[in-house]
């Protein structure tokens, strides 16, 4: 046989073992219970949406409503851009560029001088400043030129309704404001610290806060399609590594995913997170824990249209975005997508 036979039949042989790891990978699970549930709930997804289940970096499941509204998809995904945030954020403790418990004044100096120094990167992170909150739109807020802008406006006319660590208010306020001191520390512009520390490294090229120059909104104003939050969830399931690349430690993982407040210091939680209880890490609700109170499933809701979480014990991750959903009904929605999914792959944990 010739060298250049050689090579080709190789090459074959390589395709045909690529297509049956993916046939092997999807054909050890039996999805017909999730498929009747999601055929099942149309009415809640109406036709756009698009759902992919992975495990061990691998697409195990994956779905769409039409052939307009794919995995490959873009489509704007709310709060579910704290959990990316935080994650950069985070990133930067473990550089020891900023500490959880520097206060926000040290690097804006602003919030000193309209008394409210005492608020710390943790309370940031915990929604505990203690400040008015604010509405954001999820593309950005066009009355602001930039991020600093708009924080510094939090300092000038926001309201302290209680003090720093004392309640838990939900809300946007806080993730802006730590987004706000990384740019100043970095000496980068929030968009680009989130290219730099988390998409580019993850190839997630479809995912970003805005191409155009409104001040970005880092608790709401992502952009994302499911498997490129899929990637970024593999990488957390992974112990922070992506293609043999460390992105995040195992602790700083760990650390976002630990309880981070009391609940009887919970002011206000939005009505669509009660199906998720009332434990929150950063940037994340804890929506199982085990005896210990360790997590075993994290999700990050975008409360109205996008949903993408990991179960630990099960070693699976599940993004699920949507062009709308209805609000009502997608709470017991979203509970019942995990139990069906939960039945088809076994947990490993105790």
């Amino acid at each position: 046989m010739s060298f250049f036979k050689r090579v080709n039949c190789l090459k074959v042989l390589s395709v045909l073992g690529f297509v049956l790891f993916f046939q092997f990978s999807f054909a050890q699970y039996d999805f017909s219970g999730v498929d009747k549930f999601l055929n099942n709930s149309k009415d809640i997804l109406n036709k756009d949406f698009a759902i992919v289940i992975s495990k061990n970096a691998t697409n195990i499941y994956a779905k769409n409503g039409t052939d307009d509204f794919k995995i490959n998809s873009q489509v704007a995904i709310a709060n579910a851009s704290k959990w990316l945030t935080c994650a950069m954020i985070l990133k930067l403790v473990e550089e020891g560029k900023i500490s959880l418990d520097d206060k926000v004044s040290k690097y804006l100096p602003v919030y000193t001088k309209y008394l409210k120094g005492y608020i710390t990167i943790r309370h940031c992170l915990t929604h505990q400043t203690g400040l008015e909150q604010q509405q954001h739109k999820p593309y950005g807020n066009k009355n602001f030129s930039s991020l600093e802008e708009e924080v510094n406006t939090y300092a000038t006319k926001n309201e302290i309704n209680y003090n720093p660590g004392e309640y838990v208010s939900y809300g946007s306020v806080g993730i802006n404001i730590a987004a706000r001191v990384c740019e100043v520390v970095v000496k980068k512009q929030f968009k680009q610290l989130m290219n730099d520390k988390l998409f580019k490294p993850l190839q997630m090229r479809s995912t970003n806060f805005g191409e155009d120059d409104r001040s970005p909104n880092p608790s709401g104003g992502a952009m994302s399609t499911v498997q490129d939050y899929t990637t970024f969830l593999t990488m957390l399931l992974n112990k922070g590594v992506h293609k043999g690349k460390m992105i995040l430690a195992e602790n700083t993982i760990s650390l976002m995913h630990t309880l981070q407040i009391e609940e009887e210091k919970i002011k206000f939680l939005p009505d669509e997170t009660k199906n998720l209880g009332t434990k929150i890490g950063f940037g994340v609700w804890l929506i199982e824990t085990n005896d210990k109170g360790e997590a075993t499933a994290i999700a990050s809701p975008g409360f109205f249209c996008n949903w993408p979480f990991i179960d630990i014990c099960r070693g699976y991750s599940c993004v699920i975005f949507a062009k709308r959903l209805d609000v009502e009904k997608r709470k017991n929605f979203l509970v019942q997508l995990k139990s069906e999914i939960d039945q088809i792959i076994p947990s490993t944990c105790k």
